[in-house]
């Protein structure tokens, strides 16, 4: 059933994945124990029922991409559709990229656009989503809807079925305006005279002279071993017709346990600073100490800081809550000159506190815009040149040093102690705008996970930057 064409912000994130430029993010938590699969699937139903957009796929017609419920034409979907099961006794460096190269969500198919990767050796399940409709907040928000539906089950009602949901089990009384397969919130901001000449503006520029807009700032620190489209694709796989990413990368987790990160944040605090302001700072101080080890050039570091827009919507909105599930998030960026000019990792956080907090208050238009102004242009061609250098040129660098993501300290709560997460961790494919990636997320039991994504190409850079940021981290 046809719900309604993608927003301009919806197709510039299909746009990336149709051009198989990403295929997913993960969510994972290990619990205290595993459910039975008819627990999941009875606790699954429950959900989806709640959230529609987690029934949903996107189809095509034409130019034109719409979100299609899936089950509205009596189609179901199963276990096979939602959950695969894997043999692993470990989730590290090697099983997470697994599933950056095996999970690639398929388009116009009667499937929805997330699934379920069970690893029952040790206790894990990989939430697997695609970002045209979810974020990393809806990763969370899927999770604790989910814990708390299997920690209240009946399992005198339980089924013994492979059906994880049919047009039997549709609740229509769920279906509200913050579902964003009604409604893209987004789509009701409005943009001021300003921004639309800015629009209008950039429009103009991406069309005659896309560079300007592409290219990163010379000024930017870069690896000579790490450009596109080289250090991403596989071999013979560069063209838009057959992109296809590594996604080999290394991934390196610093730990900080629960009584640890407590000290850590009562050092942001002392400084009046967030912990994601603290850590762009702290591997900006030590990127820039070992930068001059490695083959590189440029002189300035560039930070891509993702920013959560459910709260300023639901402001802007005048809304009674929050939106849940969707893909709601813009970005601002942290520039700074990589010679720091004596500058201390206070300093520096300080500095970033200050801009991220602009970006959400003073700015807050600003950073609805920077999302907003991918309405304007080709998305595809977007993608395109962002891995494919000049005509001149035989590399294109990204255009950031690095992105920190962070989803905060994650509370799962649940009605009783059946089940409990003991762990979690976020991660994601190979970026295409970063030169490496810090994924963060804290939970009561396991304390916080800072996951680092770069290229196998740079690890001599950044094994030495990683172990400094976790000894700093530690002796706080």
């Amino acid at each position: 059933m046809k719900l309604r064409e993608l927003s301009g912000t919806e197709k510039f994130f299909f746009s990336r994945s149709v051009l198989n430029l990403h295929t997913c993010f993960y969510v994972t938590v290990k619990l205290n124990k595993l459910p039975t699969e008819n627990e999941l699937c009875s606790s699954l139903r429950k959900v989806i029922a709640k959230n529609r957009i987690l029934r949903c796929n996107i189809n095509k017609n034409g130019d034109s991409a719409y979100i299609n419920d899936i089950i509205e034409n009596d189609n179901e979907f199963t276990v096979q559709d939602v959950i695969e099961y894997r043999d692993w006794n470990k989730f590290e460096e090697d099983e997470q990229n697994s599933v950056f190269q095996e999970i690639n969500f398929k388009y116009g198919e009667l499937k929805p656009l997330w699934k379920l990767i069970i690893a029952s050796k040790i206790n894990t399940i990989v939430l697997a989503m695609d970002h045209t409709f979810f974020d990393g907040s809806s990763a969370t928000l899927f999770w604790k809807a989910l814990l708390l539906e299997l920690s209240s089950i009946d399992r005198d009602q339980l089924e013994d079925t492979d059906v994880v949901f049919s047009k039997a089990n549709i609740d229509d009384n769920y279906i509200t305006a913050l579902d964003i397969s009604s409604n893209n919130l987004l789509d009701d901001c409005p943009i001021s005279f300003a921004s639309k000449i800015k629009r209008f503006i950039a429009s103009k520029i991406f069309q005659y002279f896309p560079y300007t807009i592409i290219a990163p700032n010379s000024e930017l620190l870069q690896f000579d071993d790490y450009s596109f489209p080289s250090s991403i694709f596989e071999d013979g796989c560069d063209k838009p017709a057959s992109y296809k990413l590594k996604n080999n990368s290394r991934r390196a987790i610093i730990n900080i346990k629960p009584a640890q990160i407590s000290n850590v944040l009562k050092y942001c605090r002392s400084k009046n600073i967030a912990l994601t302001s603290y850590l762009s700072a702290l591997i900006s101080y030590y990127v820039n100490i070992y930068k001059d080890k490695s083959v590189n050039h440029g002189s300035a570091i560039k930070v891509e800081i993702p920013i959560n827009l459910r709260g300023i919507l639901k402001e802007k909105l005048e809304m009674d809550i929050a939106p849940d599930f969707g893909c709601y998030i813009s970005s601002t960026d942290l520039v700074i000159d990589s010679q720091l000019n004596g500058s201390t990792i206070d300093k520096l956080a300080s500095t970033f506190q200050k801009q991220i907090s602009n970006s959400v208050k003073e700015n807050v238009d600003e950073t609805i815009e920077n999302i907003k102004i991918t309405e304007v242009i080709d998305s595809f061609k977007f993608f395109e040149y962002k891995v494919t250098p000049k005509p001149s040129e035989d590399k294109i660098f990204p255009g950031a040093t690095f992105e920190v993501t962070n989803l905060g300290r994650v509370s799962f709560e649940t009605k009783n102690d059946n089940f409990f997460v003991e762990d979690a961790l976020f991660g994601g494919s190979q970026s295409l705008t970063t030169i490496f990636t810090c994924y963060v997320i804290s939970t009561d039991f396991g304390g916080m996970n800072l996951a680092i994504t770069y290229s196998d190409s740079i690890k001599d850079f950044m094994e030495p930057v990683i172990e400094k940021c976790k000894a700093e981290l530690l002796s706080l």
